[in-house]
């Protein structure tokens, strides 16, 4: 009986598992004043949270500075010369010391990074230790090649826009109003013990599919198209400062050897309009949901019986007993309820499924707050479908006639945005759209 072909792994795992390696070395080899493991070592860990600060780094190579670390280590780590290595480094300690760290509360983090540094050198200058890294399967793709030579304006590659933006989703609670709340960062807690140690975490293998899910809108030649952020591996995003000193966003990725690049596109929540994403940094891309999230947690309340669970004790934690939720006990609610946490994620999978995210200008994510775009979309004909905004309009010399707001809906940029109104007696007929079918006309919406 031959062997079982063996799955490929996607780039990330392969980044993900070799970011661990050597992180657990890392961690393994931190020691206190008395040659004892550092009692806090632990925490060090949270070194790549530091290397995802925004502004703290000034290069497309310093922003990169673990995914490019790492495949280098593959590829030179075999090597004596290991000099490309060594002046990454090099310039990350710049950086460090360049930013304040203390100002904007971030102090500790400046200490893991110089920590990471430090066993970072002792690598590079050991042999053997170096030899531990090598991994063949990771390989200086163009986009990293691109990074390390420090290209015009920023450049942000998959892995670090994967962690940028999943720790974003994993911190949008939403703890208010009269609804089921969705306490994102105590429901991480409950899944904490029971997944500890196990290959695959529920809970961040939920925010993973979310990430993956990103829809990001381009302009083709005049035809608005999307990507979602898990079909290439590769996916970059470049922002290009213009001539008023903000930055026009680019996505990018390579098929083949050609290296494909297009401007994105941030949708406004103007109807279906659509305009190019300029941004002044990364932490100005913003993840939309399409339909607001609060909406869905008022319409499906009677499917998402664990929510509920969570919600209400969380709601007593906080409106009755007026606990911090930061502090909230995850193992009470084990202990004093029958939740079940595997039906849980499938309450969140069901969040998940009804409405798709894409990326958005932050200053149109905050205007769109918790409005729906349109009233309703509907399916006129095959391949033709219609966005109601408003109803009810009337004219002022016909006050008899109530009349409609509405758009046609194309991924045309010539009609992108375009409003059109009509007699409310001409009604427009056809299919409601429901909302876990938007991502099938994303690029019209």
């Amino acid at each position: 009986m031959g062997n079982k072909k063996e799955t490929k792994k996607s780039s990330l795992v392969l980044i993900n598992e070799a970011q661990d390696f050597l992180l657990n070395d890392f961690i393994n080899s931190l020691k206190g004043k008395d040659n004892k493991p550092l009692q806090s070592r632990k925490q060090y860990r949270q070194v790549v949270n530091a290397l995802s600060v925004d502004d703290a780094f000034t290069s497309s190579k310093t922003k990169n500075f673990m995914e490019l670390l790492l495949k280098l280590l593959a590829i030179q780590g075999r090597k004596d010369d290991c000099t490309t290595i060594k002046e990454l480094i090099a310039d990350l300690e710049d950086d460090v010391k360049e930013y304040d760290w203390k100002k904007k509360g971030k102090k500790s983090y400046k200490t893991y990074i110089n920590r990471f540094i430090s066993f970072l050198r002792y690598v590079i200058d050991n042999e053997n230790e170096r030899l531990k890294y090598k991994n063949t399967n990771l390989k200086m793709d163009p986009a990293s090649v691109a990074a390390l030579d420090n290209t015009d304006g920023e450049l942000y590659l998959h892995n670090i826009l994967f962690t940028k933006f999943k720790s974003r989703l994993r911190c949008q609670d939403r703890i208010s109003g009269q609804k089921i709340w969705l306490p994102l960062r105590f429901i991480a807690k409950l899944y904490t013990k029971d997944d500890t140690g196990k290959k695959d975490s529920r809970f961040s293998n939920w925010l993973d599919s979310l990430v993956n899910g990103i829809c990001i809108h381009y302009n083709d030649e005049g035809v608005i198209k999307h990507v979602k952020f898990g079909d290439k591996e590769d996916i970059s995003l470049l922002l290009l400062k213009n001539t008023k000193g903000k930055y026009d966003v680019h996505v990018r990725w390579y098929d083949g050897k050609e290296l494909e690049e297009f401007p994105v596109l941030s949708p406004t929540g103007r109807g279906n309009e659509k305009v190019r994403m300029v941004v002044e940094k990364i932490s100005d891309i913003a993840i939309d949901h399409v339909k607001p999230i609060d909406q869905t947690l008022k319409e499906k309340a009677n499917e998402l019986t664990e929510l509920e669970k969570v919600s209400e004790f969380y709601k007593d934690l906080v409106l009755q007993e007026g606990k911090d939720p930061t502090n909230a006990d995850a193992e009470s609610l084990r202990n004093d309820t029958d939740l079940n946490l595997v039906k849980l994620i499938e309450d969140l999978k069901k969040i998940r499924d009804d409405s798709p995210l894409r990326l958005m200008s932050a200053e149109y994510n905050s205007n769109k707050s918790n409005g729906d775009t349109f009233k309703e979309i509907r399916q006129v004909a095959e391949d033709n479908y219609v966005g109601i905004l408003l109803e009810g309009i009337r004219k002022d010399s016909d006050d008899n006639e109530e009349y409609i707001l509405y758009q046609k809906l194309t991924n045309i940029i010539t009609e992108n945005g375009v409003m059109r109104i009509r007699a409310k007696k001409d009604e427009i007929e056809g299919e409601k759209v429901e909302s876990k079918d938007y991502l099938e006309i994303i690029d019209l919406i």
